[in-house]
């Protein structure tokens, strides 16, 4: 099954994220309960926090919603996620007394049927609660004691959901709204509804041509795969930054164990790269798909998934992780990859010939640094080390390895013996072999 949905958009809905609000309207004077309400009541609205007991607002977390959205109405063939908050803010809204700067990173949102949206965020920080006055007629719940002295900032998130993982044009066109959008002495003859309406109503072009768009003054273009040839990987996903995070065992190791369909958790201090760690190795797994729980961002309400009995590949903010009290039985099976300190801690170890997986070790390894020269053996020992001195190689002459990688990667890999039921969908035997170089 195919990830992609054909839907011929090369967007499918702009969202703005934050603070959600809660009404709460005075009762009528007197009367029993449930006696219709005094139509001239005032209704005032709060921000909902996660913990109603919590009196001090920078100590808790505060739940998000859905602020606007463009458009307004669902796509016949694909409705908005109402829970696309929860990837926005993983870890709920959490307040702050300075501004924080903007930061960026990408989710991915999987169907019941299988196709994934790619959703593209940018947070930001604005005043919230300067004085005892309301914000745009919101306060804070009446049981909180905020600092009428203090100002309280609070993230908004600006986000683009596709079925098409175009993170960098996505990216390029959300900074260049912020930019904008937060400089006072911006005055376009452009409507922003008409600049986001151009962006967000852009037709795809047929598979194999080019897709032309303006994000401000400069001109972008990418490109869609043609039927039939190597999936489409966006400049963002490096495959470097994944090699130079595990190291070349960790991450054959890693990919073994995918193959196998463990249950992979990746964790890291930074969202961003989550995701990038997730994608980079479920491109490796070509002309393989994942079709099970494709999570690249778990949202820390949706942290049960993790005891789920079935495989699947997340990944969770190592805080967040950290903070969680699962039973030691019901995560006996999950594979942890720290991303942070390239380890791996996993109860199984990868079913890889040793013969092929030295020989594909050799290779990645001309490819990724081929500026450093040292004799190979077959000792594990020895690839850490060789992992050590290299995961420190010079970015700019570290090629990227998917061109000569995929050949090798697809020829290692033999299926076990005997394979359980929930791998059916894999073919017995090698993946089937592939013309090197040749996309």
């Amino acid at each position: 099954m195919d990830a992609l949905r054909d839907n011929g958009r090369f967007v499918d809905y702009f969202v703005v994220a934050g603070l959600k609000v809660v009404p709460l309207t005075a009762p009528s004077q007197g009367g029993p309960q449930g006696e219709q309400q005094d139509p001239n009541a005032l209704t005032q609205f709060f921000f909902e926090p996660s913990k109603p007991s919590e009196t001090d607002p920078l100590k808790t977390s505060f739940k998000a919603d859905i602020l606007n959205r463009y458009p307004l109405h669902n796509h016949d063939d694909a409705a908005l996620p109402q829970h696309v908050w929860m990837f926005c803010f993983p870890n709920g809204i959490h307040l702050h007394t300075t501004r924080q700067p903007p930061t960026f990173f990408f989710f991915i949102l999987t169907e019941l049927d299988g196709s994934r949206f790619y959703g593209a965020s940018l947070c930001y920080s604005e005043p919230l609660y300067k004085d005892t006055s309301s914000f745009n007629g919101c306060q804070f719940p009446p049981h909180m004691t905020p600092d009428p002295n203090t100002v309280y900032y609070a993230p908004t998130c600006l986000c683009l959901l596709s079925h098409h993982p175009y993170y960098s044009v996505h990216k390029q066109f959300l900074s260049y709204l912020y930019n904008i959008t937060n400089t006072p002495t911006y005055n376009s003859v452009v409507p922003l509804e008409r600049i986001l309406s151009n962006f967000v109503e852009t037709p795809l072009p047929p598979p194999g041509g080019l897709v032309h768009l303006m994000v401000g003054k400069t001109r972008v273009s990418t490109t869609r795969p043609a039927r039939g040839a190597f999936p489409y990987v966006d400049p963002s996903i490096s495959f470097e930054a994944l090699f130079k995070c595990l190291g070349l065992d960790n991450t054959i190791k890693v990919f073994g164990l995918v193959l196998e369909e463990r249950k992979i958790l990746f964790t890291s201090m930074q969202y961003s790269l989550l995701t990038l760690a997730a994608e980079a190795i479920s491109h490796l797994l070509y002309p393989f798909f994942w079709h099970h729980v494709f999570i690249p961002i778990l949202p820390l309400s949706l942290a049960d998934f993790l005891q789920a009995p079935t495989p699947f590949i997340v990944g969770m903010h190592a805080a967040c992780y950290k903070s969680l009290h699962f039973h030691a039985d019901a995560i006996a099976e999950v594979v942890t990859v720290d991303l942070d300190n390239g380890s791996i801690q996993s109860p199984f170890v990868p079913h890889l010939p040793s013969l092929e997986r030295d020989e594909l070790c050799k290779q990645l390894s001309q490819v990724m640094y081929p500026e450093v020269e040292y004799g190979f053996g077959i000792l594990e020992g020895q690839h850490a080390r060789r992992d050590d001195e290299c995961r420190h190689a010079h970015p700019a002459r570290v090629p990227r390895v998917l061109p000569v990688l995929l050949p090798q990667l697809s020829s290692v890999y033999v299926v076990p013996t005997q394979v359980p039921q929930s791998h059916s969908h894999l073919p017995q035997g090698k993946i089937p072999q592939h013309t090197p170089g040749r996309r």
